[in-house]
């Protein structure tokens, strides 16, 4: 037996949560995004950390819609 209340929940704060990065996304400048994600001389940056994030929550948002 699930517990409808908290898988609602989850869902809403999942979807909340993937609003939240895109907006971010989205607000931030190029400059900022295109800047590595830190000093240790790293090419991931800030824009490629947020895009797995916005993957990782979609694919779970995903998984949650097909359970």
């Amino acid at each position: 037996m699930t517990d409808t209340n908290w898988n609602d929940g989850i869902t809403n704060d999942l979807s909340s949560a993937l609003c939240d990065m895109y907006d971010i996304r989205n607000t931030l400048p190029n400059k900022v995004k295109n800047q590595p994600k830190d000093n240790d001389g790293t090419e991931t940056t800030i824009g490629d950390c947020l895009d797995s994030v916005i993957e990782f929550l979609e694919n779970l948002e995903r998984a949650k819609n097909h359970a």
